[in-house]
């Protein structure tokens, strides 16, 4: 079923045109900032974009420049985890990783666990309004998320395409609080 969903979402994203992504992350990037729990948090987790997901090139470079702590995902194959590290400059901090995904040198940054962060935002292919998520089904993220502090915020960035009206889940699916839209925010807890 999240397979069918997946393939479905995905050609559903990839429809968009660069500029159709741009428009919708830029009205995404909007309602993020003017969210109070997103204001408030010194020590942000950003996915770094890649493809059709709605982009967050700028809200990084926003948050770092209004002097938060970003970190972005460095992905461990080996051992199927991932981990939170801290970037200063992403033109400077990123570079192809997994999968052709940007991430940081892990020897050149801090690293920070999990219970460090505030507020992490999510990418995926899929979302329902209960909060539930397909993403790229190797459970990277889900794996992740369940080592964050009770208090730590999960908003997932999204296009209302990537919206459906249900997705099954099961205990190592952690739901999202809250999802964002070029449409909408949808708060799900």
């Amino acid at each position: 079923m999240k397979q069918a969903i997946r393939k479905e979402l995905l050609r559903r994203r990839n429809s968009f045109s660069p500029e159709e992504i741009l428009a919708g992350s830029r009205i995404i990037a909007d309602q993020l900032a003017m969210q109070k729990d997103y204001q408030k948090a010194e020590i942000v987790m950003f996915y770094a974009s890649c493809g059709s997901e709605v982009s967050t090139d700028d809200m990084i470079e926003t948050a770092l420049k209004n002097n938060r702590l970003v970190a972005v995902p460095l992905v461990h194959p080996e051992d199927r985890t991932m981990r939170a590290v801290l970037i200063r400059d992403p033109d400077r901090d990123l570079f192809p990783g997994f999968k052709g995904i940007r991430e940081p040198d892990p020897g050149s940054l801090r690293e920070l666990a999990a219970v460090d962060l505030d507020l992490i935002i999510v990418p995926g292919v899929a979302f329902d309004s209960a909060g539930n998520r397909v993403g790229m089904g190797k459970g990277y993220y889900d794996r992740f998320l369940k080592h964050l502090r009770r208090s730590a915020l999960k908003i997932a960035l999204a296009f209302e395409n990537q919206i459906v009206a249900s997705i099954p889940c099961d205990d190592n699916d952690i739901k999202m609080d809250m999802i964002i839209t070029e449409e909408r925010v949808i708060y799900c807890s």
